[in-house]
């Protein structure tokens, strides 16, 4: 008995140093946000590592003054990351969606879009990295 019980109290221990550490694929996401109006000028920014897989929204910019940045990968081809955003500004309700813009970039490149009318101005900068990550 007394066997058994070190043998046990090893393999507990022992174990996790004999663990497969898993690596995935995916991209390191560095999103820059600026909204613009004659009264108010808010800039943020969010830097987050995505799955390959990950096609769902994510949170890329945390809120800052009521203003709140979601993205997803719609597809990624020859190198090439299709992104899309819902820009949220939770001071308007009932719907504070404010613009569901789709930045295109080569990987390792800065692309960026701004859209906007007289009274508003809302820019996005994109730069995407493929990087492995352990699970």
């Amino acid at each position: 008995m007394r066997h058994f019980t070190v043998i046990l109290i090893l393999a507990t221990f022992a174990m996790p140093a004999f663990a497969v550490i898993e690596k995935s694929e995916g991209y390191l996401v560095k999103t820059n946000f600026k909204y613009r109006t004659g009264k108010k000028n808010v800039e943020n920014a969010g830097e987050l590592i995505l799955s390959k897989d990950n096609k769902i929204w994510t949170t890329l910019v945390n809120a800052k003054e009521g203003f709140t940045v979601l993205g997803r990968i719609t597809e990624v081809k020859n190198d090439t990351l299709y992104m899309e955003y819902i820009v949220v500004d939770a001071n308007k309700t009932p719907n504070g969606v404010i613009s569901t813009p789709q930045v295109v970039s080569k990987l390792g490149e800065a692309a960026s879009i701004e859209v906007g009318n007289k009274n508003e101005t809302i820019s996005l900068e994109l730069l995407a990295t493929k990087t492995s990550y352990t699970n």
